[in-house]
């Protein structure tokens, strides 16, 4: 069974301490670095996707956003607008394990799954999306940069 330790950012499969996709990129290509980012940063970030995932639910109150991530938000809402995506999941946890590692990745709709950024692109970040597509056997796999001023990159 996976179970994911909030605090920690760990993954265990059946108790045995398992690899996340960041964690191998941190440490073999020093990579995506969660002690890296700036905490307020990283704060953003997981506000932003808390903010998705609730939409996603239809609980979000919109009114509640901190203004740190409305226009991040709204750039979401943009894409969502513009490109008709609708997830079939959200916020999945998974364990490969033929490799074997966990990660969670943010959202598939059947034909690919989806990472949404608030920061910038890094050369790494196509490594991750592809590493979130396997267990799910998708062949596509999509990075969404999400902009403060409200705009949109998907790549």
């Amino acid at each position: 069974m996976l179970t994911f330790d909030e605090a920690k950012h760990e993954y265990r499969w059946d108790g045995v301490r398992i690899p996340s996709v960041s964690e191998i990129l941190a440490s073999t290509l020093y990579a995506g670095r969660m002690d890296a980012i700036d905490p307020w940063y990283a704060q953003r970030g997981t506000c932003f996707h808390a903010a998705i995932a609730l939409d996603h639910e239809d609980k979000l109150d919109e009114d509640s956003l901190d203004d740190s991530i409305v226009g991040f938000f709204k750039a979401y809402k943009l894409f969502k607008n513009e490109t008709k995506f609708k997830a079939k999941t959200w916020e999945q946890r998974f364990y490969v394990a033929e490799w074997p590692y966990c990660g969670t990745y943010d959202a598939e709709d059947g034909f690919a799954v989806y990472d949404f950024k608030t920061g910038s692109r890094h050369w790494w970040h196509d490594i991750q999306v592809n590493a979130y597509m396997t267990p799910l056997g998708l062949v596509h796999g999509k990075l969404v940069y999400v902009k403060e001023d409200g705009t949109y990159k998907v790549t």
